[in-house]
């Protein structure tokens, strides 16, 4: 069993496309309860959880297989959803945006730099446009290293999650608002996800799945206690909430 088709099993929603709301008696599709069980046995996955949605509605949820080894997935069950963080922050920017309360083309410069690009002339260049879209010239992650950039802002693609910090940097100090007080206002408040945390809470510890190694065993949940909100990273959701988030996006977010 491997951590990483657990977390990833709530990707299959996003295909979809989705809504806030479905029916208590929506069943899946047999056809659709086949395919996810021989995932299941093909690629010996512990446990699933899928959402379909159609003409903005959640046409059904489909859980499979076990959280922990106590416990079965629900739709109550949170997984570390990790980089699907991404697009819930860059919808929350959106909205400042539509708010006028930020700008997607003024230099990043204006509001944070980084002391390790500081001596670097292309950091004035930043944007969260170029950032939010992956042109931000940065690495996806600096590890122990001082972040650097590798090419020019807006000079080609290349993945970042630092691109998507250095957005989050610089918009809390532009509103004096931290990254999970915005997210509450902007996302998860109007798109109705009221199981949705950014970064550790340890109510998350009777409800998360269970994570493994590629040789089965479990994986010490302690590491994520470590985890902080994180605009690339870091976010802890259900089934339920994650549709709902990708239900409202499709139905114009309130922009």
């Amino acid at each position: 069993m491997t951590f990483r088709p657990l977390m990833l099993a709530l990707v299959g929603l996003a295909l979809c496309g989705c809504a806030a709301t479905f029916a208590d008696d929506a069943a899946t599709p047999e056809t659709i309860s086949v395919v996810i069980q021989d995932q299941i046995d093909t690629f010996d996955v512990p446990g699933i959880a899928v959402a379909a949605v159609r003409d903005g509605k959640i046409a059904w949820i489909e859980t499979q297989g076990n959280a922990s080894e106590t416990q079965a997935v629900s739709t109550d069950t949170v997984f570390n959803v990790a980089s699907l963080t991404k697009p819930m922050f860059a919808t929350m920017v959106l909205q400042l945006v539509d708010d006028n309360a930020f700008s997607l083309d003024r230099p990043l410069a204006d509001h944070w730099t980084d002391p390790d690009v500081a001596g670097d002339s292309r950091h004035t260049q930043l944007t969260a446009r170029l950032a939010l879209s992956h042109q931000s010239g940065l690495p996806n992650w600096r590890g122990k290293n001082p972040l650097a950039f590798q090419f020019a802002p807006g000079e080609r693609h290349e993945y970042s999650g630092e691109g998507f910090e250095y957005v989050r940097r610089a918009i809390e100090r532009a509103t004096d608002t931290k990254m999970p007080a915005l997210m509450a206002k902007h996302v998860t408040g109007p798109a109705g996800m009221t199981d949705t945390v950014f970064g550790w809470s340890d109510d998350l510890s009777t409800t998360i799945v269970t994570g493994y190694r590629e040789d089965g065993s479990a994986l010490d949940s302690g590491y994520l206690k470590r985890r902080g909100p994180n605009a690339a990273a870091n976010t802890f959701t259900t089934i339920g909430d994650a549709a709902r988030f990708v239900a409202w996006v499709a139905n114009g977010a309130s922009l």
